[in-house]
């Protein structure tokens, strides 16, 4: 390995041992100019020589067992987004829903701590909250509310996540008002991209300030096909792939 790059990589690589191989990296949402708005804070493993992706990280622990990991994972997303040299004022960061469970402020400084520690502005933070698909039970809706207004009482900004299979209940979306809605993947097939389509349609005329960001954006057909649908936003390898801010 040459001088130059055992200086830029030793730092990375220690920050990933003292972390147990749990890496951070940033992906950018973009409004359909291509001007940042948002940073997504993504995990990442390594496990030896693999790469686990966010997906797989979240897929592969149970709730009890993801509530450590994101506890040290939502501290250092915040650490390194005020630490990252260039980004500018209006940019807000934006943590995952597993940064936002109850179990993760069981176990590790609330939420208001973490953002005075850091002296980072509620208004430039977006906590995420997972919807519960259609046919989950109603205290699951019940509990969706409280969390919503526990975030929005610390005057953080709420983001709504549909669930990979693009499940959707259309009233539970609009009535918590959130500040953002996540599409997590650009919808495949005529019945997903029709519900889609009326969603950010309700979206548009109920919740007339709240984002709209589909993610997944990994071509531009499927940009294409994502501004056609109605978001004002996106996030994907083809528009901003994820990276270390520093």
């Amino acid at each position: 390995m040459s001088g130059l790059v055992q200086a830029r990589s030793s730092p990375r690589i220690a920050a990933l041992a003292v972390d147990g191989g749990k890496g951070c990296l940033f992906r950018s949402i973009v409004d359909l100019e291509g001007r940042p708005s948002a940073e997504i804070a993504v995990l990442h493993m390594l496990d030896h020589d693999r790469v686990w992706s966010e997906p797989t990280t979240v897929a592969a622990h149970a709730e009890a067992d993801i509530a450590p990991i994101a506890a040290a994972f939502r501290d250092r997303a915040v650490r390194e987004f005020l630490g990252a040299p260039g980004i500018p004022t209006t940019v807000t960061l934006y943590l995952p829903w597993y940064c936002a469970l109850a179990s993760v402020e069981a176990i590790a400084p609330s939420m208001g701590t973490l953002l005075g520690r850091a002296s980072l502005s509620q208004s430039r933070l977006v906590a995420e909250l997972l919807v519960p698909d259609p046919e989950s039970p109603p205290t699951q809706f019940e509990l969706l509310l409280k969390r919503v207004a526990w975030l929005r009482g610390m005057g953080l900004g709420i983001a709504l996540r549909l669930s990979e299979r693009l499940a959707i209940d259309e009233p539970a979306v609009l009535s918590a008002q959130p500040d953002w809605v996540h599409v997590p993947r650009v919808p495949i097939g005529f019945e997903e991209t029709a519900s889609i389509r009326a969603l950010l349609d309700g979206v548009s005329s109920q919740l007339e300030a709240a984002r709209v960001v589909i993610g997944g954006v990994d071509s531009p057909e499927q940009a294409a096909l994502a501004e056609a649908l109605g978001a004002s936003f996106l996030s994907g390898d083809a528009v901003a792939p994820a990276r270390f801010l520093c």
